[in-house]
């Protein structure tokens, strides 16, 4: 999936990370970087419907992650 972000496809990383949290369930960074490339599907997405339902996984994604860290630290650097 990082391999896939650094070469600008979001799509395919997308479905990586989706599949990644499907394995690892209780990883808030894998989860965190599928809520973020949802936001991002979303944002580039001309269709209101594919938009939307970008949008809610992504929150579903971000607060996963944040339920699994709720002090973020697995994202300070």
């Amino acid at each position: 999936g990082f391999k896939l972000m650094e070469d600008n496809k979001s799509q395919e990383a997308y479905q990586c990370f989706k599949q990644a949290c499907d394995m690892a369930p209780n990883n808030a960074i894998i989860h965190g970087y599928a809520g973020i490339l949802a936001n991002t599907l979303a944002m580039k997405s001309d269709n209101i419907q594919n938009r939307k339902a970008l949008l809610s996984e992504a929150v579903k994604y971000l607060d996963k992650a944040k339920e699994l860290d709720p002090t973020k630290d697995k994202f300070k650097k």
